[in-house]
């Protein structure tokens, strides 16, 4: 069957539509034995992770290679140095650049510093992350619009018709420490310098986006922007079961299991029956308590 042509949102031709992941499939954990791991929101019924999350209406094919591009180079960075946690969990690779430096009381165990990283490259893949996000008319994502204007400067920016400064849009790197859960949540909306920024965690890596193409104090960040130093990327890592994160993580899996029921077979999780459980083939099914 011939592909539907669209007008591609990132680059304004006309051809046929391609898959565009809002978020890259290489990126979406597993379980240790390679198993699948569920994405979840809480407006939506949680499916089995196998190709992330994606949309055929956005990009041509030329579009999607500009996004791919991005992908690759960050996937292969943060798996190389360590800061992916299914790298560290399944290969025992360690986090290259990481710094013991813990702060009582904040969550912060340490900080990082990596050499020799197109700094700006990662900047753009945080921004295309957005970008898709924004064009995309995935109900996941309806809480991440940003303006035309802001939009249309994005998509110059990953087409290389335009290049961004590290306060423009600016983009902060961290990571999880070893305490990070499996589970892929959407985005969400969060609060930095009196500003709107998205959080998203790819896989223990966390990548704050701003909405908005500067900020009220743009210096306020200093090398914690990525792009600032153009071959270092820094950051902070977090201890995960004492971030909002987590906050967060528990309670959308909490509302979950109240419209949908739990996503796992065996779910003891917060004490509550699940409504309805997924089987081996994705399928959902009425939960049946065999004790």
């Amino acid at each position: 069957m011939p592909k539907p042509k669209i007008t591609c949102k990132l680059t304004g031709e006309e051809g046929p539509s391609v898959r565009c992941h809002i978020i890259p499939r290489s990126a979406c954990l597993t379980t240790p034995k390679g198993g699948l791991v569920f994405a979840l929101s809480e407006d939506t019924p949680a499916k089995r992770n196998l190709n992330g999350w994606y949309d055929t209406s956005i990009v041509t094919r030329r579009g999607e290679d500009y996004l791919a591009d991005l992908d690759e180079y960050a996937v292969k960075l943060f798996r190389k140095k360590g800061m992916f946690f299914s790298k560290r969990r399944d290969d025992g690779a360690k986090f290259d650049g990481f710094f013991e430096l813990p702060i009582s009381g904040s969550g912060i165990v340490g900080h990082f510093a990596i050499n020799d990283v197109d700094a700006m490259k990662i900047k753009l893949f945080g921004l295309s992350l957005l970008w898709r996000a924004s064009a995309t008319s995935r109900p996941e994502f309806e809480h991440i619009k940003l303006a035309q204007a802001d939009e249309k400067s994005i998509g110059r920016f990953i087409t290389g018709d335009a290049t961004p400064r590290h306060w423009e849009y600016p983009i902060i790197v961290s990571a999880f420490d070893n305490s990070y859960d499996r589970t892929d949540l959407t985005p969400s909306v969060v609060r930095m310098f009196h500003t709107k920024f998205i959080r998203w965690c790819i896989d223990g890596v966390i990548l704050y986006t701003c909405t908005r193409r500067t900020m009220f104090n743009r210096r306020s960040m200093g090398a914690l922007s990525a792009g600032y130093l153009k071959d270092e990327l820094k950051g902070l890592v977090i201890n995960y079961s004492s971030s909002t994160q987590k906050k967060v993580s528990d309670r959308v899996f909490e509302n979950h299991l109240e419209k949908f029921g739990s996503p796992y077979r065996d779910d003891k999780m917060l004490g509550l029956p699940p409504k309805f459980v997924f089987d081996e083939f994705g399928r959902r099914v009425p939960f049946r308590n065999s004790s």
